[in-house]
């Protein structure tokens, strides 16, 4: 009888071994067959665009109710995609180097999208200049010789000639696709 228990006991113990391996097997599965899926799917992280990797230009330009509103181009230059997402910071600067009042003012509409850019595609921003004829004089300042745009999360700015005063409630959009 003590040879048939030792028996009962070894196939036991070989029972829960398999169903230990089954169990790992499963798990390691999963985990391979979920990293081939994201894999397939580009799970791979897209870069944030860097500004060394962007060309602004100014865009198209209208008017309405006192504001000048114009179009912020940035172009990815670089070879590989890249995201771009939120609001930039935009200044107006002076001929003395300086900038001129604040930077612009977010504005809550359209919401911010993320846009990925291949090379050549551009996103924008929309900058609204409060015309300087709807204010007391002495409120707006003269005349910048250009405007210094800081892509979302990004430390170094991008620079476009631009001749506009800056004026309280000089405003920006976030970036959306196209131009």
């Amino acid at each position: 009888m003590a040879t048939n228990s030792k028996a009962k006991t070894a196939t036991k113990a070989a029972s829960g071994n398999a169903s230990l391996w089954w169990v790992v097997g499963v798990v390691v599965s999963v985990i391979v067959l979920g990293m081939s899926c994201w894999m397939w799917m580009g799970g791979r992280t897209m870069a944030m665009c860097k500004t060394e990797n962007l060309k602004l230009t100014a865009g198209q330009q209208s008017g309405a109710a006192g504001t000048i509103y114009q179009h912020m181009v940035l172009t990815n230059t670089g070879k590989h995609k890249c995201r771009i997402s939120g609001f930039p910071t935009a200044f107006l600067y002076g001929s003395n180097g300086y900038a001129l009042g604040n930077s612009a003012a977010a504005r809550t509409q359209p919401s911010p999208v993320t846009v990925d850019l291949a090379n050549g595609e551009s996103a924008n921003t929309v900058l609204g200049y409060p015309q300087a004829g709807n204010f007391d004089p002495g409120v707006c300042s003269d005349k910048s010789v250009s405007l210094m745009l800081y892509p979302p999360s990004a430390t170094t700015a991008l620079s476009v000639p631009l001749q506009v005063a800056w004026c309280p409630g000089f405003s920006e959009s976030s970036i959306q696709p196209g131009s």
